[in-house]
């Protein structure tokens, strides 16, 4: 893909803490770089980006997730 090709946003809507959270976001952010970057949580991590480490673990409806996948 070069540099000036355009990568459509969709639309996501995530509850977190309570609390919801309409974004538009490449298909391809990472639930990890949603929470830091967009919604500016910085208590989940960026580890090995492998899966390995578990920085990144997170809940999602109840369940232990990787946000790095």
């Amino acid at each position: 893909m070069s540099t000036t090709e355009h990568i459509a946003l969709v639309p996501i809507e995530v509850m977190v803490n309570g609390q919801r959270y309409r974004r538009e976001v490449e298909p391809r952010l990472l639930l990890v770089q949603l929470l830091r970057e967009k919604l500016r949580m910085t208590g989940t991590h960026i580890g090995c980006d492998t899966t390995y480490c578990g920085a990144c673990t997170v809940q999602i409806d109840g369940e232990v997730a990787r946000g790095c996948l």
